[in-house]
């Protein structure tokens, strides 16, 4: 019981139910063994109670509209470069006179001054900075790089789950009661495979393992009902999902 584990009164109350039916479901093992499993499901409910989905929504909103902006960004990298190119020595003047003002020089690494210190009127500066308007250009309208630069994860990633493709657009996306639910199906399995719970940041989903309907949904309930909210069960939600995405990963709550 809740009672025989040195749980603050807070967790006792909340995971009164679950504890009880890990005791049960782990049986077979030591209580040592149980006081691990229950410490770890613990850990993986309060991440999940204390995840910030509106954090992860805007940056999702703010990448899609940074990838409808890359289409226009590359077309003035375009342009801007195609002028440097058609008059340099006129346009050297002002990009030389720029990069000494602000002190940031483009330079190659055959270059024996620093661009900004050539003489302007060769247009050097405004070649060597058309050249990487160029390759700027290039990468723009690669939308892949975008989308997998940094915080542009977010385009695939929801929550706990990263899917294969971007999710952006979808006009529903899994509630939080079902990514807790597989997420804790995931942790359930692979423990059940190895008898550890470490599964590295984008790890796949175990085919495998026991699944533990009605363990992952006791503990979903208690993490995330309370007297303001109640929550439907997880287990169909949590079951289409794994069977319709059955190359989805999990991520832990960051």
């Amino acid at each position: 019981m809740p009672g025989d584990y040195p749980l603050s009164d807070e967790m006792k109350s909340r995971y009164r139910a679950s504890v009880a039916l890990t005791d049960k479901e782990f049986k077979s093992h030591t209580k040592n063994e149980r006081w691990a499993i229950i410490s770890m499901l613990i850990g993986f409910c309060e991440a999940a109670r204390s995840y910030s989905w509106n954090e992860g929504n805007e940056a999702r909103a703010a990448d899609k509209k940074a990838l409808g902006k890359s289409t226009t960004a590359a077309n003035s990298a375009r342009r801007l470069s195609s002028i440097l190119k058609q008059y340099p020595r006129q346009f050297g003047f002002a990009v030389s006179a720029a990069s000494l003002g602000c002190e940031v020089f483009l330079r190659k690494e055959d270059d024996t001054v620093p661009i900004g210190y050539v003489p302007a009127v060769q247009g050097i500066d405004a070649l060597r900075l058309a050249e990487l308007l160029d390759h700027l250009e290039q990468k723009l309208r690669d939308k892949f790089i975008l989308a997998k630069a940094g915080p542009m994860m977010h385009r695939t990633r929801h929550g706990p789950l990263h899917f294969t493709k971007p999710i952006e657009d979808q006009s529903k996306l899994p509630d939080p009661e079902t990514c807790l639910a597989v997420y804790l199906v995931a942790k359930l399995r692979n423990y059940d495979l190895t008898g550890n719970w470490r599964m590295g940041a984008g790890s796949p989903i175990p085919r495998d393992g026991r699944t533990r309907w009605d363990l992952v949904e006791q503990w979903v309930q208690d993490a995330l009902a309370d007297s303001s909210r109640s929550i439907k069960p997880a287990e169909a939600k949590a079951a289409k999902l794994l069977d319709r995405h059955p190359d989805l990963e999990i991520w832990d709550y960051s």
